[in-house]
């Protein structure tokens, strides 16, 4: 497992501004993953052609790079609310569980022999200490095959039953340690490669923390723009 911390630079800040005043292009740096654009002028076909494009070209690199299509997360003291975890998601010992779901381009997996290694990127963005002031918890991952095309803010602590965990099983964990930079985003990259099946559709990811005290904050799908949400990382085989 890897970690990374992330922060701003008020001169890249300054240098982009100057740029966009004196009315110059300013070429950005490629993002780790691929938007599509709707456009009413094109058909549902077209729209999924051009999808298959980018990812053939993105697995001919062999990288493929998957947001999250789905996450929530479900609280025990709340057992009724429904949360799509837009913001953030969070791990609370036994109060708080989460999950993520990814759908997985099966044809290209098998079109470019096979996955290596798959890599599940989280940010974290808050711990909040327990009652003795700890900020370690261990972060447990499990693989859910058969979780289903469950939807977000339609999962509550009392209907955890909609997402299917036959056929669970533990991937990985790891340590979450106090943030870096206080109000920015590390990254634990957490390796999944047992949790991936060519021939699957999708996959989902139950984390959980073992610790009974504490907080996990991880962003969601707008923390600041939505750059920071969930990601898998799948290295195509050679």
């Amino acid at each position: 497992m890897k970690v990374c911390f992330f922060f701003r630079s008020l001169h890249v800040i300054c240098v982009l501004k100057m740029l966009h005043e004196t009315n110059r292009d300013v070429l950005l740096l490629p993002t780790y993953h691929t938007e599509i654009t709707k456009d009413n002028n094109k058909s549902n076909q077209d729209i999924k052609q051009e999808k298959k494009e980018k990812l053939d070209e993105t697995a001919a690199s062999g990288l493929i790079h998957i947001k999250s299509s789905a996450m929530t997360t479900i609280k025990k003291s709340s057992p009724t609310s429904k949360n799509g975890g837009m913001v953030n998601f969070s791990l609370e010992g036994g109060e708080r569980i989460s999950f993520v779901r990814f759908e997985l381009p099966s044809s290209d997996i098998s079109n470019n022999g096979g996955v290596e290694k798959a890599t599940l990127n989280l940010y974290l963005t808050n711990n909040h200490k327990d009652s003795n002031g700890k900020h370690e918890f261990t972060v447990n991952v499990e693989a859910l095959p058969h979780g289903g095309k469950w939807k977000e803010g339609k999962v509550s602590w009392n209907e955890s039953q909609i997402i299917k965990t036959r056929g669970s099983f533990m991937v990985n964990s790891f340590h979450a340690k106090r943030l870096s930079v206080s109000g920015n985003a590390d990254l634990y990259e957490v390796d999944v490669s047992s949790a991936i099946n060519v021939h699957s559709q999708r996959i989902t990811f139950k984390l959980s923390m073992e610790e009974s005290d504490g907080r996990l904050d991880f962003a969601g799908k707008t923390w600041k723009g939505g750059d920071l949400s969930p990601e898998l990382v799948l290295t195509m085989s050679e």
